[in-house]
């Protein structure tokens, strides 16, 4: 199933939607090692997120903070959340299976059980996301389901769309039964219209990368200035705004060298690099190789 990729709606924000009305429910696992260091580009979604950690140690940036989660542990993020994650430094390889599910896939918007068990939850702009850490007794029950939907997902018997949902249905009833003890301390969001301005500047890079995009396209992409663009990127993304598209053209570089037949001068172009040595020359830095040596050994 294929990510749906919307245009900035007219409220604020780019809509990545990664599940299907059919079935509202999509599964992936990411799978770095050391040269993935730069790990996946911000993103964010109306859709509910589950991730578990499978191996390694992973670390996950949410808005303003970032969490470390090693293997056992996982997290819930709630609908839109501007999040990335990246193998932590100093581990070799890492896992993590990710559940990207819509609120629907248990219960309408309209029913009781939404609005009795789903929007206390979901609705709490103050509950940004939620560790899951094995050893609270209630959160380990929450990861052994999460890792049970893995394998049903991964089997595909008999009905497993059913057992999925039955699963899914048990770790919301779980996170309900919990939901006085859910911690919100210093989980207030960023300034809105932060919020707001970067998440209007990413999508503005995501969609328009192959493009020669300068720092003033991105900023008026928020309508404000050049200084509070680099300040707000600085601020939530902890790098300046050339920084994050140069690595955004340079993971895009990787996919088409993994899945394409082009070269690296067309690699180059459709990234929006103009110089096809500027690119190999930042290429080598990033990956410690050429594009061509990354090719043949993937």
């Amino acid at each position: 199933m294929d990510r749906i990729l919307h245009k900035l709606d007219p409220a604020l924000m780019e809509r990545e939607t990664l599940t299907s009305a059919e079935f509202p429910i999509f599964f992936t696992e990411d799978c770095l090692d050391e040269g993935d260091r730069g790990g996946m580009e911000w993103r964010w979604h109306p859709d509910l997120e589950f991730n578990v950690v499978l191996k390694g140690t992973m670390e996950v940036y949410l808005d303003d903070v970032c969490l470390k989660l090693s293997a056992g542990q996982g997290i819930l993020k709630n609908s839109n959340l501007l999040h990335r994650s990246v193998i932590a430094p100093g581990c070799r390889q890492a896992e993590m299976f990710n559940i990207t599910m819509g609120a629907e896939f248990i219960a309408p918007a309209q029913s009781l059980l939404y609005q009795k068990y789903m929007a206390p939850i979901q609705g709490n702009h103050r509950l940004r996301f939620l560790p899951l850490y094995p050893e609270i007794p209630w959160q380990g029950e929450i990861l052994d389901l999460l890792l049970q939907v893995r394998k049903g997902n991964l089997r595909r018997e008999g009905a497993y769309e059913l057992h999925i949902h039955e699963l899914m249905c048990t770790v919301w009833r779980v996170l309900a039964e919990h939901a006085g003890e859910l911690s919100q301390e210093n989980l207030s969001p960023p300034s809105f219209t932060d919020e707001v301005r970067i998440k209007q500047m990413l999508a503005c890079i995501h969609s328009r990368y192959q493009e020669k995009l300068t720092l003033g396209d991105i900023a008026a992409a928020a309508h404000v200035s050049e200084n509070t663009c680099r300040t707000c990127f600085r601020a939530m993304v902890h790098r300046s705004p050339t920084e994050y598209l140069t690595e955004f053209r340079l993971q895009q570089a990787i996919r088409l060298l993994r899945s394409t037949d082009l070269t690296a001068q067309e690699v180059a172009l459709q990234c929006g690099f103009g110089d096809s040595s500027y690119f190999s020359r930042l290429f080598r830095q990033r990956m410690g190789m050429t594009p061509l040596q990354y090719r043949q050994d993937t």
